[in-house]
């Protein structure tokens, strides 16, 4: 299965306890633990959008990574406005095989291509992006031989198509031209990250009514009582295109969980996965 959990806000190397933030919070990364063991299994996939650590630097981040990449099952990374540790997505690779951290991955300018096999309800990876390797069974190959060298499925496979951006506030939110200049830069990252994806499913031949889709941000993508955004209008266009569209997104805490829109708006399934709203449970989706 396919569950999300974001704004982890791991400490393990810095001095931010997050019980500041409310009792809520006093000893999350155990309830983070105990409920990740609980309900992952290996084969399934964890998606991490934005807002895992406070280390300001890679190397600060390692303790925190390690906790992350020992959590059950393969974890997708997005980055969050509090992920000041974030670096290129060629640096963070390299810097998780050199230490061991095999069960990673990072979403940035980049897509991910998931099959999964019903019969056994394990995935495969498919990673697209320049540069990009792809993990399968313990193997590296190139985005294009790697389908080829599995053994034919005995059921006919689903596929999960994950794209995603940061995100940045909405217009009624903008104050000023910096803001309108970095909502739009976001903006422009996802419409990246939805180009590479076209392009893995037509190197592979799968028609993206194949496809169920999964976008993410870290910042909410619609919010309550304000209508439409763009990108509620982006997610109902590929909603015609793709065989689903669910979305999801983090960022919001305490009072302000109640913000952000959750449920189907126009045929899109919205999720909100901030840890303290899920009480530090992922939250299953498909």
């Amino acid at each position: 299965m396919i569950y999300a959990l974001s704004d982890t806000h791991l400490s393990f190397s810095s001095n931010k306890p997050m019980s500041i933030f409310g009792e809520i919070w006093a000893h999350h990364t155990e309830k983070i633990a105990h409920n990740c063991a609980a309900v992952l299994q290996p084969t399934d996939i964890l998606l991490l959008p934005g807002d895992l650590s406070w280390a300001l630097k890679l190397a600060e981040a390692r303790k925190d990574l390690t906790f992350l990449d020992a959590l059950p099952g393969r974890k997708i990374l997005l980055r969050g406005n509090h992920d000041y540790w974030w670096s290129t997505r060629t640096k963070m690779q390299r810097y998780c095989r050199e230490w061991g951290l095999k069960t990673l991955y990072f979403l940035d300018r980049n897509a991910f291509l998931l099959r999964r096999n019903k019969a056994v309800s394990a995935y495969d990876i498919l990673l697209a992006g320049r540069n990009e390797t792809v993990e399968n069974g313990g193997r590296q190959a190139d985005t294009q031989a790697i389908w080829r060298q599995e053994p034919i499925l005995q059921e006919q496979p689903e596929f999960i198509g994950i794209v995603g951006t940061k995100g940045y506030l909405l217009p009624f939110e903008q104050q000023n031209e910096h803001d309108r200049i970095l909502a739009v830069r976001e903006y422009e990252r996802l419409l990246y990250s939805l180009r590479q994806l076209e392009d893995l499913l037509l190197l592979n031949g799968i028609k993206k009514s194949e496809v169920k889709l999964l976008c993410l941000t870290h910042y909410p993508p619609l919010l309550k009582n304000r209508g439409s955004s763009i990108y509620s209008s982006l997610y109902e266009k590929l909603q015609a295109e793709y065989r689903t569209v669910q979305a999801v997104c983090g960022h919001l805490h305490g009072l302000g969980i109640k913000e952000a829109f959750e449920g189907r708006y126009n045929s899109v399934d919205y999720y909100l996965v901030s840890a303290d709203a899920r009480a530090f449970s992922p939250q299953a989706l498909l």
